[in-house]
Formats: C-alpha cells, structure tokens, sequence
C-alpha cells in the first residue's frame, strides 16, 4: 500500500510542468554531459575536476593544441578498456565493467566490449580506408562468385555435373499463344495461333495430330 502513493508521487512531480522529469539532478539530460570550455584558470580546473568525478590533481584535459583529441574540458582518462580491469571486482556495470559516474575514455568506441579491445584483436578503426578495405573483403568475392555462376552458363553447368547436384528447376522453351515473329511488324498475330497443349479430351486414348496441324497450321511441332 505505501508503494501507490509513491507511484503517483512520481508519476505527477512537479519537474514534470518544468521539462526536468521525475528525476532532476545533473547529469540526468544529454545536455548536462556535454563538455565544457577548456579550463584556463586553477578555479575552472577544479570545477571540471569534480563534475567529472576525479580529483584536481589526477585531471588532466586534452590541450587545445591536440586538434585531433580536443573537446574541451573533457578529461584525458587514457586508454584503459575493459580487458585492462579485473574481472572479480565488484562493478556498477559488469558486462562494460565500468562504475556509476565513471568518466568514460575518448576511444571508448573503438575498445568497445562486444567488438574489439585492446588486449584482443585491433581497435575498432572508423577511417573511410579501413571501411573502404572490409567492404571489398565482404563483398567481392559474393559478387564475383554470383557473376560466373549466374552469367556463365557453361560454368554453372560444369560446377553441377561436377557436384552431382542441381540446384535450380530445368527451364523448357516459352510457349506462346500466338506466332509474334512471324505477325512481325505489321500483321496480327492472332492469325497465327499456336496450340502448346489441349484440353479437348483425346479420342481412343490418342489426339488427333492432323486435326490439330489443320486447325492451327503455324504450331511449332508441325515446323
């Protein structure tokens, strides 16, 4: 019974009518995780310390000079993944190893658990070569073995006889009702018809082949 007041204590917070959301302290939106100005004074040094949960004299951000790494007041935390942790200690976040508000490594992307790390295999490279070079390894060869086996008939036909195996249907000529080549280009082709098969029922077991040929002279079994 004490748990619906509460449910409907949060459920209609007053942070609602404000944009803050049941929960309203820092570091609760994106926006509040969004680095600050570089610190140039002793005072903004140790204010981005603490918001970053370390301590002044083990805070060293990345110099405006590094264009590559600078995002700034943001803390140089190193590369320390998880490979790098114990795995018996007593963490927040077990899969990533990780605490409650940990500042978190800049290449945390490219050390990334569930991909490469560190110790493992190589880091997880977002260059547009690197992209470029997996996609061929990945697709080339599919598209090369699609191209001889699907536009290379002789080939295909080698591979099954060889393998003992058929993967596709046998395919018999198209059957037409009308002579189109023969209507081509200014005839009908309607005056050319071509009987393929019958539903006329067969009398004494066999179908009259002459009857047929003289109803339809252009079928392509009488050619």
């Amino acid at each position: 019974m004490v748990t619906i007041p509460l449910l409907f204590k949060r459920s209609l917070h007053t942070t609602v009518f404000r944009g803050r959301g049941a929960v309203a302290h820092p570091g609760w939106f994106p926006r509040d995780h969004m680095p600050g100005n570089y610190p140039k004074t002793e005072e903004e040094r140790r204010a981005a310390a603490i918001r970053y949960g370390l301590r002044p004299e083990d805070y060293t951000p990345y110099p405006p000079e590094d264009l590559k790494n600078h995002i700034g007041d943001y803390p140089d935390a190193g590369i320390v993944t998880a490979e790098h942790r114990d795995p018996y200690d007593y963490y927040s976040d077990f899969h990533q190893r990780r605490n409650w508000n940990e500042p978190v490594m800049r290449q945390a992307m490219r050390y990334r658990v569930e991909r490469c790390t560190f110790t493992g295999l190589r880091d997880d490279l977002h260059t547009p070569m690197a992209s470029i070079s997996l996609l061929s390894q990945l697709l080339l060869p599919i598209v090369i073995f699609f191209m001889v086996m699907l536009y290379n008939g002789e080939t295909a036909r080698k591979v099954r006889d060889w393998c003992f195996v058929r993967w596709f249907n046998a395919k018999f000529p198209k059957q037409y009702p009308y002579d189109f080549m023969r209507a081509f280009p200014n005839q009908d082709p309607r005056d050319y018809p071509i009987l393929n098969y019958s539903f006329e029922p067969a009398e004494g077991g066999k179908n009259n082949v002459e009857e047929d040929n003289a109803r339809h002279p252009f079928n392509e079994t009488s050619r």
